[in-house]
């Protein structure tokens, strides 16, 4: 896996633990809403519940793919003859 694929997956994992914990406070805000017995989240209760979501996403991608060591690059050369005619 290249750097960049590697970091496009981090990202991913990133959002997507904070897509789903978005969702976990939209649906205690809906339950709410609904008449059921739910405590009252504000913003500061969403954004932690954001980043508890994005880091659990992140440590789990990161044991599943750690930091790439190294880049690999191919190089690739050519040569080319060249006859002189007289």
């Amino acid at each position: 896996m290249s750097l960049g694929q590697w970091l496009s997956s981090l990202l991913a994992a990133i959002v997507g633990g904070a897509a789903t914990a978005g969702g976990s406070w939209l649906a205690i805000n809906a339950a709410g809403a609904a008449g059921a017995t739910v405590p009252v989240l504000n913003v500061k209760a969403l954004g932690i519940i954001l980043l508890v979501g994005a880091g659990t996403n992140l440590f789990s991608f990161l044991k599943q793919s750690p930091v790439p060591t190294s880049i690999h690059t191919k190089v690739t050369t050519s040569e080319e003859t060249v006859k002189e005619t007289a």
